[in-house]
């Protein structure tokens, strides 16, 4: 009897404790959006403030030593999840098991916990509720994603390690600058990106877009090619070079080749949809297009590479191994 009374005021305290700490979690970012909506914080969020140190290790343990697609996505999706519903489960579960604990007509249902919470935990764990705010994300990618980033550390790297010259990865310098072109919406940059053996390999302008229904920050490409890329070629220090371009004079990519980018705590994770074909403005050929990209506050890790509709290589790394990018300090 005094164990189980023991049991059921630990219970009772633990599930006010977990309440009280989902009553902050649900406010902790009580920021108005532009939509008028309050965004929970991400558990992720909270717990990377909390000790990023111990998230961090456990992350490294996790795909180090029993399995990267554990971390990736399954544990990811509960970390992007607002806290208040981790919190709050945990809550429901132990004043659950405060009340089968102390009536004793109700000790059968013990056995049921397991898959009673399972019930419970699913809507949460699934999304139900979460409203994220895209507006500060989009602003968050916006101030990242403008700068200049270079990979020569991994090259070196790469050298120093003896690494099979047909997988080693170029230098590569991606700069993106924020620009005033009305004409492609309100948040828009100009990109150059070249490397030290073919020089600049593409120029483009690149747009953002908050996408409530896909819960996601749209990223659409506009490539500029031909004479029109020779005129604004240096356009990142010379903004005036873009002055009278629209989407008609640079082309966006295909409907289903933009990249779709998503906020996982301390950085942004964007890819391109699986069945992405374009034609190559260099080579005239049909391809088929794959692209991840990781994007953090110092960093930038791109994995671009393109097939023919057989697979075989067309461009991008050999391995799948990403160009791992960091800013340069300006």
């Amino acid at each position: 009897m005094r164990a189980r009374t023991v049991n059921t005021v630990l219970a009772i305290l633990f599930a006010a404790l977990t309440v009280a700490f989902t009553v902050f979690a649900a406010g902790a970012r009580g920021t108005p959006s532009s939509a008028s909506e309050t965004t929970p914080i991400p558990l992720g969020e909270l717990l990377y403030d909390l000790d990023r140190d111990s998230l961090n290790l456990a992350q490294a343990v996790t795909q180090r030593y029993i399995s990267e697609r554990l971390w990736d996505p399954h544990i990811l999706n509960i970390l992007v999840e607002p806290a208040y519903w981790v919190f709050a489960i945990i809550a429901a579960m132990c004043a659950f098991f405060a009340v089968i604990t102390a009536i004793p007509a109700w000790r059968g249902f013990r056995r049921a916990v397991p898959l009673l919470a399972l019930l419970i935990a699913a809507p949460g764990l699934g999304g139900a509720g979460y409203i994220a705010d895209l507006d500060r994300d989009l602003g968050t990618l916006a101030a990242w994603l403008d700068g200049h980033f270079e990979n020569g550390a991994q090259v070196l790297r790469e050298a120093a390690l003896g690494i099979d010259p047909d997988i080693r990865h170029q230098r590569v310098d991606f700069i993106f600058r924020r620009i005033d072109l009305p004409a492609f919406g309100d948040v828009a940059f100009y990109s150059e990106q070249s490397s030290d053996e073919g020089g600049v390999f593409r120029q483009a302008i690149y747009t953002l877009n908050a996408d409530p229904d896909r819960r996601a920050i749209v990223m659409r490409a506009h490539l500029i090619v031909g004479d029109r890329a020779a005129a604004t070629l240096g356009a990142f220090d010379d903004p005036a070079k873009l002055a009278g371009l629209t989407p008609d004079m640079a082309p966006a990519l295909p409907e289903g080749c933009e990249t779709l980018w998503e906020r996982r705590i301390d950085q942004f994770h964007g890819a391109i949809a699986p069945g992405c074909r374009i034609v190559s403005p260099r080579s005239g050929n049909e391809l088929m297009l794959k692209d991840e990209l990781y994007l953090s506050a110092d960093a930038l890790w791109f994995n671009d590479r393109g097939t023919d509709f057989e697979g075989n290589y067309a461009y991008g790394n050999k391995a799948g191994i990403p160009f791992m990018m960091t800013r340069v300090a300006e």
